[in-house]
């Protein structure tokens, strides 16, 4: 009995680490810092262009033909830096990679996360128009039966 205990413990351990590799928010940023960092956005373009970690490339992970072009001249003797909105597609991309060959480190929760920490993001429109909570709860109890859809083009219904 014993022995299977420690059998399954060792089991369970061994693939939970599954080679993985992810830095909070903070260090992550931190990491990137280093000359020659290689930073991969792998959300859409139009996600891209709402705000991005500075020098990052960006190579939609749900488009295989173009993920597979714009990774194609990567360094392999370097390691990648990779997000995505919250972790999900940036963990398949970075398990992708690694099985080609790369050492892949990816930010923990995200540009959600980066976000939620303070850290700054290039190409951000200031300007654009926001949905205030306030505004959204107005709306939404305006009417005795509200129907809200919450999508996004990487989210398919």
């Amino acid at each position: 009995m014993r022995f299977i205990l420690y059998f399954f413990i060792l089991t369970l351990l061994a693939c939970s680490s599954n080679g993985q590799q992810s830095l909070k928010p903070a260090a992550f940023n931190e990491s990137i810092q280093k000359a020659g960092a290689q930073i991969l956005d792998v959300r859409t373009a139009d996600e891209y262009k709402s705000g991005h970690i500075k020098y990052s490339l960006q190579a939609n992970w749900m488009n295989k033909a173009e993920f597979k072009d714009r990774t194609a001249s990567l360094d392999k003797s370097k390691p990648v830096y990779i997000y995505c909105l919250s972790g999900g597609r940036s963990g398949a991309a970075a398990d992708e990679l690694r099985m080609q060959g790369y050492e892949v480190i990816n930010l923990e929760g995200g540009i959600s996360a980066w976000k939620a920490n303070g850290i700054a993001l290039e190409g951000v429109d200031l300007n654009a128009k926001q949905t205030s909570m306030e505004s959204y709860i107005g709306q939404v109890n305006s009417h005795s039966l509200t129907l809200v859809d919450f999508g996004a083009e990487w989210c398919p219904p």
